[in-house]
């Protein structure tokens, strides 16, 4: 019997079903190949446990960090474990290349068209590091290639758990 919340069907994953007489969740574990119950309530608990897994708010974030180029920027993330997810961002400091102060922006690899340009960033139980090579390319707002003046710009990373 199929079951419906305000019109709308209830699905669910895994080959669960509603009990209607028991109002249970009977839920077939195929990795497992087992049989398993459980309420409302305890679907309700697990789901909120969960709720910092999918959590926008970083774990850590570092604040603005300087640019610098032929550098290597260590950051210590005091995660205790890799960072399931990092980003870095440029942050733009003084207008350049059509951006305002306060605009992040993230640099993918193809703005970069030789082998001492761009950046790699790096991450550990501990630490995430940027490699910062001769120049760090972007595409300006005209969508021409540029080269970032390292003073109107800084990096911010954020990771996740």
């Amino acid at each position: 019997m199929a079951k419906t919340i305000n019109d709308a069907a209830l699905v669910l994953l895994g080959g669960a079903n509603i009990d209607e007489s028991a109002d249970k969740l009977h839920i077939w574990d195929a990795d497992a190949a087992v049989d398993k119950h459980t309420t409302l309530a305890e679907i309700i608990t697990r789901i909120t446990a969960l709720q910092g897994f999918f959590s926008r708010t970083p774990d850590y974030d570092s604040g603005e960090q300087t640019v610098a180029f032929n550098t290597k920027l260590t950051l210590t993330h005091g995660l205790g474990a890799i960072p399931r997810k990092v980003e870095a961002v440029l942050r733009n400091k003084t207008p350049e290349h059509g951006f305002a102060a306060g605009d992040e922006i993230v640099i993918n690899m193809t703005d970069h068209t030789s082998a001492d340009q761009g950046y790699t960033i790096a991450r550990n139980a501990t630490q995430v590091f940027i490699h910062q090579a001769n120049n760090i390319g972007l595409t300006d707002s005209s969508f021409n290639r540029a080269v970032i003046t390292v003073g109107s710009w800084r990096w911010v990373v954020r990771a996740w758990k």
